[in-house]
């Protein structure tokens, strides 16, 4: 047998490849397939993976559902593999949408980095932004976490795009 490595891109609204399974989005109701009509992000599509992306904006203060408390918004994907990359667009504006973005990352319920970024107040986005990178981790079976926002923190916005992590396949001579 015979391992080669290749990169495999989970777009944000597909199944991974190689596990069949969707990324979770949680709770649901905090996230929006990109270019809704209630969501101040416009972003041309073209310059996405696949022409999509999810948005999440958490505002802590204000109750965000009738039916729950204030939560942070969460992605989930498990993987098989050693490096993982986490792609997102970075709105530049402070106001519609505002461009803060405040993330955690956790591999394996451990928390592993953050990403805070303060929008400069210009118009406009940053395409293909890796948010995270971890080129590190043990060969194996990983579960990656991406928290959007703190509780008691500042609003957050989240533009996800895209998740590609390196897996060696085996095959045979």
């Amino acid at each position: 047998m015979q391992a080669i490595l290749v990169n495999v891109m989970v777009d944000n609204s597909g199944i991974n490849p190689l596990t069949g399974q969707p990324i979770i989005y949680n709770p649901a109701e905090l996230w929006s397939l990109g270019n809704c009509t209630m969501c101040t992000t416009k972003i041309d599509a073209k310059n996405m993976v696949n022409g999509t992306w999810h948005d999440s904006t958490v505002c802590f203060g204000e109750v965000q559902t009738k039916s729950q408390l204030p939560t942070a918004s969460l992605v989930n994907i498990c993987m098989l593999g050693t490096a993982i990359y986490v792609s997102c667009a970075i709105a530049q504006t402070t106001s519609n949408p505002g461009g803060f973005s405040d993330m955690s990352f956790f591999i394996d319920g451990n928390l592993v980095g953050t990403f805070v970024k303060t929008a400069p107040g210009i118009p406009g986005y940053d395409f293909n932004f890796s948010a995270y990178l971890n080129t590190s981790l043990p060969p194996g079976g990983h579960e990656l976490i991406i928290q959007n926002g703190h509780i008691n923190g500042s609003q957050s916005l989240i533009l996800l795009n895209s998740i590609t992590y390196l897996s060696a396949l085996h095959t045979s001579l």
